[in-house]
C-alpha cells in the first residue's frame, strides 16, 4: 500500500513529540528541583517540584526570565550564575544557599549546574539541579554542637580533676606528716606499741591515696596538654637502683626477686627525674603485682646505638593481644581472677605511656599469656649525653656482636 506524502515526516514528528513528553514526565518524577535556562536567560524546561517551590505553574514559567516570573533568591542565583557559565567565564558549578521559602521557613539548598552546548553554539543551555539539604545541615550543626559540648565537658572534667587533686593533697600531706611524726616517735616514745602500727597503717594508706591522686592529676594534665618537663641530666643506673630499693618491700611480700643489670655503658639521660621515676616505678610495681611467687622481675638498662632503653621483664601471668590493648587504656585494668586480688586504678601503664611520649620516646609491650611480659621504654638518641670515647667503643663493639 502506498504511503501518503509526508507520512514519514509526520511519524518522525510524532516520535519526537512522544520522546519529549516522556523526557518531561521523567524529569517531573526526579526527587529534585530541576530547571533549564537558555542563552537568553529564559526557562526552557522546569519540573513540577521546582515550579511548586517558586509558586508558579510549570507551563507558565516556560519562556520567561526568572526575575520576571517569580523573583526571589533562586531567580537572582540563576540570573547571576548562568550567563557567566554560558560565556565560559569562571563560575561555581556547585554552591550552597540559605534562603527563606514562601512559607517563611529557612531552607538550605545545594545547587549543581551543568552546561550543555549545541552543535552551532546557539542551543547552549544551563541545567540546574537543586537539592534541599536543610535537614542534613541541621544534623551537621547538631553534631558540631554536641562535639563542642563534649569538648567543654572534657575540659570541665580535666579542670575538676586538677582542682580535686590539689584540694585533696593538702589534707593528705598533713596526714602523712603527722603520721610520720607519730610512727617515728619524734616527740618521744608512745606508751602503747599498737599506736605505732596504726600510725604506720595511716601513713601507708595516705601515701597510697596520694599516689593515686598524683596519677590522676598527671593524666588530666596530659589530656589538657599542660604537663611540662623539668629536665636535668640523670644518672639512670643510680636512679633505677634507688627505685628497686623502694619496691623491695613489696617484692619480698610477694616472694619476688628483683634483678638489675646493664648491657654496656649507660650514658647520662636528659629527662624529668620525677616523671622518669613514675615511669619506671609504675612498670616495676606492675611486674611485681602480676608475677608468680618465687619468680624474678628483671630490669635491664641498654644503650642501643646511643639511645637509652629500659626493659622491665616478668615471668607472670602474661597477656593476650586484646588484653595488652585494654591494659594501655585509662582505667583499663585487665580483669581476671588474678588481677582482682590486687588493688589498682588501671592508671599506671597508660600514665607510663603518656610520660614516655612526653619525652619523645616510645613504650612497647611484648607479652605471652601464661609466660610473662616485657615492657620496653626507649628514649630518642638526642636525649643521651655523649659517652667517653673508651666507653663508646665498648658500646659499638657490643652493638656489632
Amino acid at each position: 500500500m502506498a504511503s501518503e506524502p509526508g507520512g514519514g515526516g509526520d511519524r518522525r514528528s510524532d516520535g519526537l513529540r512522544r520522546v519529549h513528553e516522556m523526557l518531561v514526565r521523567i524529569i517531573d518524577v526526579i526527587p529534585r528541583m530541576v530547571c533549564v535556562t537558555g542563552r537568553d536567560g529564559r526557562y526552557l524546561l522546569v519540573n513540577r517540584r521546582f515550579a511548586s517551590f517558586v509558586g508558579a505553574r510549570a507551563s507558565r514559567l516556560i519562556g520567561q526570565r526568572p526575575m520576571e516570573a517569580h523573583g526571589g533568591p533562586l531567580a537572582r542565583s540563576l540570573t547571576e550564575m548562568d550567563p557567566q557559565l554560558l560565556a565560559g567565564r569562571p563560575a561555581p558549578t556547585s554552591s550552597e544557599e540559605e534562603i527563606v521559602d514562601r512559607d517563611g521557613k529557612t531552607r538550605v539548598l545545594l545547587a549543581t549546574k551543568a552546561v550543555f552546548h549545541g552543535d552551532d553554539g546557539e542551543d547552549s543551555m544551563v541545567v540546574t539541579v537543586w537539592l534541599d539539604i536543610t535537614e542534613r545541615k541541621a544534623a551537621e550543626r547538631d553534631l558540631l554542637t554536641a562535639k563542642e559540648q563534649a569538648e567543654l565537658a572534657n575540659r570541665s572534667k580535666t579542670e575538676f580533676l586538677a582542682n580535686m587533686s590539689h584540694e585533696t593533697r593538702t589534707p593528705l600531706n598533713a596526714i602523712i606528716g603527722f603520721s610520720q611524726v607519730i610512727a617515728g616517735e619524734m616527740l618521744g616514745p608512745i606508751g602503747t606499741p599498737k599506736y605505732i602500727g596504726y600510725a604506720r597503717d595511716i601513713l601507708a594508706s595516705a601515701e597510697h591515696l596520694l599516689g593515686i591522686i598524683n596519677d590522676i592529676l598527671d593524666l588530666s594534665k596530659l589530656e589538657a596538654g599542660k604537663l611540662d618537663l623539668a629536665e636535668e641530666v640523670i644518672d639512670l643506673a643510680k636512679m633505677v637502683d634507688d627505685l628497686t630499693l623502694l619496691a623491695e618491700a613489696k617484692a619480698r611480700a610477694s616472694e619476688i626477686r628483683i634483678s638489675l643489670r646493664h648491657e654496656g655503658a649507660i650514658p647520662g639521660l636528659r629527662a624529668d627525674p620525677r616523671k622518669l621515676k613514675q615511669i619506671v616505678l609504675n612498670l616495676l610495681i606492675n611486674a611485681i603485682k602480676f608475677s608468680h611467687p618465687g619468680s624474678e622481675v628483671a630490669i635491664v638498662l641498654r644503650n642501643p646505638a646511643g639511645a637509652v632503653a629500659i626493659d622491665v621483664a616478668d615471668h607472670g601471668i602474661g597477656m593476650g593481644a586484646e588484653e595488652v590493648a585494654l591494659a594501655m587504656t585509662r582505667f583499663g585494668q585487665v580483669a581476671s581472677a588474678w588481677t582482682r586480688k590486687h588493688d589498682g586504678t588501671g592508671l599506671g601503664l597508660p600514665l607510663a605511656v603518656g610520660l614516655t611520649e612526653l619525652h619523645g620516646g616510645a613504650l612497647t609491650i611484648r607479652s605471652t599469656k601464661g609466660v610473662g611480659t616485657t615492657v620496653t621504654v626507649a628514649f630518642p638518641r638526642e636525649r643521651s649525653l655523649p659517652l667517653p670515647e673508651a666507653e663508646a667503643g665498648e658500646v659499638r663493639a657490643l652493638s656489632a656482636s
